[in-house]
């Protein structure tokens, strides 16, 4: 027997994600619940202790407040489960690692996949899919009107198999949002020896035409390793953009609007930065971005606040950057390939279902990258 501790939300949000189960229901993809009294939900963390849990909870929530959730992205992960995946935003993070060291110190043994650093969280639509119905969870995802956007409401202790709520707690008032921490100031007092900053500038010559620019995050050897050999049985179905033997890993932090001065992304836009861990978590299919096959990070404020600091400092010197790399928009994963057969999905799931993970390593290197002409 198991028991969780897991977010629920506000009314508004809650009926955004029960209309997604029904609309998963009417294309024959039965969710998780249809039951009028079901509460989508947020599983903060999992343990065997319940008792000891029970005795932990009032005193270690931080219940200081709610805080805004914000739903960005459908996926597929390869046990062929449907969920909806939040923006990993700084008070998300904060509170599930503030609640996990309360419950931590206090001696509480929680499952290693809800440890920071390996936690992914995620709302759950439908469990399992049968391949055949895959089609059908797709339409689905794409005609989703997301963002889903709301508040955290309560925090609950439930039992496991049979889901009895024990124990409910309120969010008693709102907290406002934080402001950035400037770690621009931080990052580049490090010593450039601890990381790696490399760029490309060969190509930043006066061109006579608008060029488009992506800065993007490289793996250390071990864990670039890791990720091209879990590609390994994958190869052999022959999907042609699947990432080859030769190609770098990496997370793409931002891209910028076409620009005719390169001259303006230059290494001081960029903090150098100490490097540091990162865990991917999961891999996924998602379905509103035409099958794309990658890995998910699990939550990393290193990671949130790098970004929204390079974002700020290229945006503060007058580069438009790609709406899809807007803070609270920006999807951090590591892509494998751009676009899946849907009749070659369930193959890809069953492979990936046996990989171990998470994969883990350091973030070593941040690249300037011409993009081809045209390419968005």
């Amino acid at each position: 027997m198991e028991f969780a501790v897991e977010l629920t939300f506000d009314d508004p949000l809650k009926y955004l994600l029960r209309d997604s189960m029904e609309m998963l229901n009417d294309r024959d993809v039965t969710p998780l619940s249809i039951d009028e009294d079901y509460e989508p939900y947020l599983t903060l963390l999992v343990t065997r202790d319940g008792s000891r849990l029970h005795n932990l909870m009032p005193q270690s929530l931080p219940l200081q407040g709610s805080f805004p959730v914000s739903f960005i992205q459908f996926v597929l992960s390869p046990r062929l489960d449907c969920c909806l995946l939040p923006l990993m935003s700084p008070e998300l993070i904060q509170f599930h690692r503030n609640l996990f060291e309360k419950l931590v110190a206090e001696g509480l043994q929680i499952s290693q996949e809800y440890h920071p650093g390996s936690w992914t969280p995620n709302c759950m639509l439908a469990q399992t899919i049968p391949g055949d119905l895959l089609e059908n969870a797709f339409r689905v995802a794409r005609n989703l009107a997301l963002p889903f956007t709301g508040r955290v409401e309560q925090i609950r202790f439930v039992r496991f198999p049979s889901r009895n709520i024990l124990s409910t707690y309120n969010f008693w008032e709102e907290v406002p949002p934080p402001g950035r921490r400037n770690y621009f100031n931080l990052f580049v007092s490090c010593d450039v020896y601890a990381f790696s900053f490399l760029y490309v500038l060969a190509v930043l010559t006066i061109q006579p035409f608008r060029m488009q620019y992506a800065i993007k995050l490289y793996f250390d050897d071990a864990l670039k390793s890791k990720i091209l050999d879990s590609m390994k049985w994958v190869r052999e179905l022959n999907i042609p953009t699947l990432i080859k033997p030769e190609d770098e890993p990496h997370i793409t932090l931002l891209v910028t609007q076409p620009c005719s001065k390169p001259e303006d992304i230059l290494p001081d836009s960029i903090p150098l930065v100490d490097k540091f861990p990162i865990s991917l978590s999961l891999f996924s299919v998602l379905p509103r971005k035409n099958n794309l096959l990658c890995l998910l990070t699990a939550q990393s404020l290193n990671l949130t606040e790098l970004h929204d600091n390079l974002y700020d400092a290229l945006v503060t010197k007058g580069l438009q950057i790609d709406k899809e790399y807007v803070p609270g928009v920006w999807f951090p994963h590591c892509t494998l390939a751009p676009s899946v057969p849907t009749d070659r999905v369930g193959n890809v799931c069953n492979i990936l279902a046996k990989v171990k993970l998470p994969l883990q390593g350091d973030v070593e290197h941040v690249r300037l990258v011409q993009l081809p002409p045209n390419c968005s």
